[in-house]
Order: structure tokens, then sequence, then C-alpha cells
């Protein structure tokens, strides 16, 4: 009798863990988005020339490549238009960012938005994106980090 108490409570630890597997994804997943959000919101109210000061935003850059890959997201290749190397930044492989239109203001609507995927040191950094914009590729461009992945 003792076994088949034994596999009862093994069942319903085995339930118990899978419940809290899944509230606690659907938590975090709440708590990411509301960071992005407040990351996002809070970067409408920023310097664009003092944020690329602090290395949360790229400014001047040029999109040099286009890939398709990882599960079928976009690869896109950025390098600055002011030179070899990149300006002084604090990106990192898994970080979020936005892309937008160099001469948009931080309020305005992004271009995109994807994941940091590689960083050639100094010369360019190439961000994951889900969906490309079909306009805006051609200019110069900026980039802003949002949050950070890994932290979520």
């Amino acid at each position: 009798m003792a076994m088949v108490g034994d596999r009862t409570k093994k069942k319903l630890t085995a339930v118990a863990l899978q419940q809290f597997i899944s509230n606690m994804t659907s938590l975090i997943d709440l708590e990411k988005e509301a960071e992005m959000s407040t990351s996002i919101s809070s970067g409408a109210s920023r310097n664009l020339d003092g944020a690329q000061k602090r290395g949360s935003t790229m400014l001047n850059l040029k999109c040099v490549d286009v890939q398709t890959g990882l599960m079928g997201k976009t690869l896109l290749e950025f390098q600055s238009t002011k030179g070899d190397v990149l300006p002084t930044h604090k990106f990192g492989t898994h970080g979020v960012v936005v892309l937008k239109l160099n001469k948009a203001d931080s309020g305005s609507p992004a271009l995109g938005q994807g994941v940091d995927y590689w960083l050639k040191p100094d010369s360019s950094i190439t961000v994951a994106f889900d969906d490309i914009p079909d306009e805006g590729l051609n200019s110069p461009l900026h980039l802003e980090k949002v949050a950070d992945e890994l932290c979520n």
C-alpha cells in the first residue's frame, strides 16, 4: 500500500511543478514586456547625443548587409557612416534594440525591434529582426538599446 501512496505523491509533485513552471513563465513574460515598455517610453524623453555618450545609442549607422538566418529572422549588419569604427557603446549580444532613422527624435516610432546577434570588434554590429521595414534602410540610421534579453 505504501508504494501506491508514493506513486501518487510523485504524480502530484510533478503536476505541482509543471503548474509552477507554467505560472512563473507567464509572470516572467509579463515582467519582460513591462521592462521593455518602460525602457522604450523612458527612451522617448532622452537626448540622442547624451544617450550616445552614455553608450545606449549608436548614431550615424548604415545598413551594409542583409541576410536570412536564425529560424527565418533577417540579419542586418550595420557600420558607421563616419569611418570604419563604431562609436563607443555598451551594446552586447542578446540585447534588445530598436532601429530608427538617424534624424528621427527619440519619441518617434521605431522601424523595427531586434536582438543584437553579433558584434565585430569596433567595426560592425549585426541585429536579428523578425520583420524589417520596407523603407528606410538606405538612409542614415541609429540603434537604441532597449532592454537586456538576458535579464528577463
